[in-house]
């Protein structure tokens, strides 16, 4: 369980923005099994609207403060997914977050394969408003853009599927992200839900100052 950056990344893993997001990724881990084991619900089922109950309390607990669905212009209304302050009040972060799935054909469907695209579009819009960010979220402080993405891969029997090396590769490969965080599901509860077996959560995304 641990953060990798990807080759020509312009950050270090000790970085503050890094080992910030290696912090939440841990967290959000956390909050995935302590989800299930609290509701008895798969939280990896409704996307987006299930993962805001998840991401906000592990932002929570490993900053500052952290906001959800803040305003921004862009000649168009915008609304940003997440904000975090880290806890030494210096450094501001700028999440925005798509789910995932990868499915038993060892592919990403075309649903999702548009949402790492519309996920990508959501990052480069912040990376290239800087002076709407300052204006309307932060001007203060030193500003990171992250992108987020909850990859799922599942599988119809337990015997499906090769290691998790194959799918990080496969993931950088076609999607190229320029971080990924594996977590692995196998001794869980989330491990088994019904008849779907999923092995691991994969988080992977870009990361860049504004």
């Amino acid at each position: 369980m641990r953060l990798e950056l990807i080759k020509n990344n312009k950050f270090n893993l000790t970085d503050e923005p890094i080992l910030f997001l290696e912090n939440f990724l841990k967290k959000l881990s956390y909050e995935f099994l302590s989800y299930y084991n609290d509701f008895e619900e798969n939280p990896f089922v409704y996307r987006e609207r299930t993962l805001s109950s998840i991401i906000f309390p592990a932002l929570m607990k490993s900053s500052r403060r952290a906001a959800m669905e803040l305003y921004y212009n862009n000649k168009h209304r915008n609304f940003l997914d997440y904000y975090a302050l880290d806890e030494m009040g210096e450094n501001s972060y700028l999440i925005e977050v798509k789910h995932l799935f990868y499915d038993n054909k060892e592919c990403f469907g075309t649903y999702h394969l548009k949402k790492w695209e519309q996920l990508n579009e959501q990052f480069y819009k912040l990376c290239n408003n800087k002076k709407s960010i300052e204006e309307h979220i932060d001007s203060e402080k030193n500003i990171f853009a992250i992108s987020l993405g909850i990859v799922v891969p599942w599988f119809l029997d337990e015997k499906e599927g090769k290691d998790i090396e194959y799918y990080s590769e496969k993931i950088k490969n076609d999607l190229k992200p320029d971080w990924i965080f594996l977590y692995e599901l196998k001794d869980s509860k989330l491990y088994q839900i019904e008849k779907i077996y999923m092995p691991w959560v994969i988080f992977i995304g870009k990361i860049k100052e504004i």
